[in-house]
């Protein structure tokens, strides 16, 4: 993989250190920096996080997707955790998708990404700093 594959909407698979319990994560590139160095990504979840269930705000901040639409690498439905950016630097993250774990499995649907993007730019838990950083907007 080299840099020029690395998009808004890109869905990757490797080995997180990011994770609460590092692990290997599907993650969603959400943004890019507008030097091209640095990314964010938010977690594709399988349920939503345990500490998420007694905050109605942050469980909000959580979108469905389908496992039929992305069934080339989801076996349930799962949650796109938009109330938390991760700020990556694109080699660090580029030499974790290059590594035997890692690997770009597809891409969000244009009216998911759209969603997602909405929630992110609508969350309170995002600095408008890091929305300007990565050009996350409408």
């Amino acid at each position: 993989m080299v840099i020029s594959d690395l998009k808004v909407g890109t869905i990757v698979h490797f080995f997180d250190e990011e994770s609460y319990q590092p692990k290997p994560k599907y993650s969603v590139i959400v943004g890019l920096s507008g030097d091209s160095y640095n990314l964010a990504t938010v977690f594709i979840n399988t349920n939503i996080k345990s500490e998420h269930l007694n905050s109605p705000e942050l469980a909000k901040l959580h979108y469905k997707i389908s496992c039929k639409r992305y069934s080339n690498f989801l076996k349930d439905d799962s949650f796109v955790d938009c109330s938390d950016l991760k700020h990556r630097q694109k080699t660090s993250f580029l030499e974790a998708l290059n590594s035997p774990s890692g690997k770009i499995v597809g891409n969000l649907a244009t009216d998911d990404l759209e969603n997602v993007l909405n929630m992110i730019l609508a969350s309170d838990t995002i600095s408008p700093y890091y929305l300007k950083l990565y050009c996350i907007s409408k």
